[in-house]
């Protein structure tokens, strides 16, 4: 075999129309879902602060959509930054049903999260490879 990596040239090119396909199809859903969010906020004549994270999430999905388009790697930072909004669209969302020890772990994620991005972004202006 004189080509890279483990499968035949076919089955590598099955998978990546299967992965392109895959990542028109989360596109898709999104911009959906974006779109029905922001019918539904106009129709309701609702703006909400949790409307309005729910619409920060759809944007962070789309930019690594985006991001992942043009580099085929998924940048690791993108679902922290949508797991940090999913988690404070969370904490608004429930505040007046959770206990204050609910509300401090919620806490404590988002900040362990913040951290988390805070040491990858030191890594990569670090650490950064020829590559990257």
């Amino acid at each position: 075999m004189d080509h890279r990596g483990p499968f035949p040239k076919t089955t590598a090119a099955i998978f990546r129309w299967a992965e392109t396909v895959g990542v028109f199809i989360v596109f898709a859903a999104t911009l959906v879902s974006l779109a029905l969010a922001l019918w539904r906020m106009v129709n309701e004549r609702s703006f909400a602060l949790e409307e309005i994270l729910l619409l920060f999430v759809y944007l962070e999905v789309i930019a690594m959509i985006g991001i992942y388009a043009q580099s085929h790697r998924v940048p690791v930072r993108y679902p922290v930054y949508i797991a940090i909004t999913a988690l404070a669209r969370y904490l608004v969302l429930s505040s007046k049903t959770l206990s204050a020890l609910e509300i401090a772990f919620v806490s404590l994620a988002i900040l362990a999260l913040a951290g988390a991005v805070f040491t990858l972004r030191f890594c990569e202006s670090r650490f950064q490879t020829d590559d990257d």
